[in-house]
């Protein structure tokens, strides 16, 4: 069979499957892991870091979002790569919305709620434009936003421009970031606010990955031999169990170790045998419990800065069980969120 056969065939399988929305609960939970680990990482005091749990998921820190990249791509390719229109539409609707309402909204917000202490003075289009611009500022984990939506554009771009070639174009984007990204980095080291442009290529590693992933069909190339993958995981997680500070790696290789073991997670979660599970209830629970993933990322900062003089007065902000008030509060949210605009393309801020 010669190369044009087996792209014909290989885009055939991809068309007739291409509607066919498959669930995978293990990746939802590694999502669900990733979200909480997010809303942890925010409000967490050291001080509150008291068993193995608990620094367990501190240090994982630096793999919440690259995970959040990976998966995002890998679940994007089909679409991307058929280069269907009105799904390309809507994922720019489902990234656009909440990076430019959330952070109006929870800027005005704040200006009500804090009013007696805020600034009247300040300059309201300047600081929105900023924002909307660099992806952080008055609303700073909107810098993760920005660059899902800088890469999706660039990932559609080569997908239309260089139809023959575009995965060629992509790997070798692949390498290029890794070549640049130290020097890239170093040169925003001082710039808090510019996390979107400082942390644009070490992104883009991500998302290539996940992207390629999906293009060699990973997770049914691990469901054909997982027994063998298992034994190449189970060694990584007895270490994970007795080195908590296994991620203190040096800065020359934190993108390259972060990659690689964003990917043992990816594997890991869609390892977990959901597929043998026959119980209606329990998959129905999973499914309820690992919903609103992006809109709980969306909010969180925002619910509890304009919360926080009521939030006080019940719980004590930075330890475990307020995080975890703090997350399902948020959920609740988001299920009133969609359910009140269910019918409106706004369902798309409470992810």
């Amino acid at each position: 069979m010669n190369n044009n056969n087996m792209k014909n065939e290989y885009n055939q399988i991809e068309n007739k499957n291409y509607n066919k929305k498959v669930i995978y609960h293990g990746i939802e939970i590694l999502r669900t892991f990733m979200s909480f680990g997010v809303v942890f990482l925010h409000f967490i005091e050291k001080k509150n870091l008291t068993n193995f749990l608990l620094k367990s998921i501190y240090n994982c820190a630096n793999f919440y979002v690259p995970t959040f990249y990976i998966i995002s791509f890998y679940f994007s390719y089909n679409m991307i790569a058929q280069r269907n229109i009105k799904k390309i539409k809507e994922r720019f609707l489902r990234l656009l919305l909440p990076y430019f309402i959330w952070p109006i909204f929870f800027w005005f917000g704040q200006i009500i709620v804090y009013y007696k202490t805020t600034d009247i003075n300040i300059n309201i289009f300047k600081t929105i434009i900023y924002q909307l611009v660099i992806g952080s500022g008055s609303y700073p984990v909107m810098w993760f936003q920005l660059d899902m939506i800088a890469n999706t554009m660039i990932f559609i771009i080569i997908t239309f421009a260089f139809k023959d070639y575009n995965l060629n174009i992509i790997k070798a984007l692949h390498l290029f970031y890794y070549l640049f990204l130290q020097n890239y980095e170093n040169l925003f080291s001082e710039y808090k606010n510019m996390r979107a442009i400082k942390y644009f290529f070490s992104s883009s590693i991500y998302c290539i990955t996940g992207f390629y992933f999906a293009n060699i069909s990973l997770i049914k190339i691990i469901n054909d031999k997982k027994d063998k993958i298992f034994l190449f995981i189970i060694p990584f997680v007895i270490i994970l169990k007795e080195k908590t500070n296994i991620f203190n790696v040096s800065k020359r290789f934190s993108v390259i170790v972060t990659e690689i073991i964003s990917t043992i997670l990816f594997l890991f979660f869609s390892l977990l045998p959901f597929d043998k599970i026959n119980n209606d209830k329990i998959i129905l629970i999973i499914k309820y419990l690992t919903r609103y993933t992006g809109g709980i990322y969306y909010i969180h900062r925002g619910v509890v800065t304009l919360l926080h003089p009521y939030i006080k007065k019940i719980f004590v902000l930075g330890n475990f069980k307020s995080i975890i008030c703090i997350y399902l509060l948020c959920y609740f949210i988001c299920a009133v969120g969609r359910k009140a605009f269910k019918k409106s393309k706004l369902i798309y801020l409470f992810g």
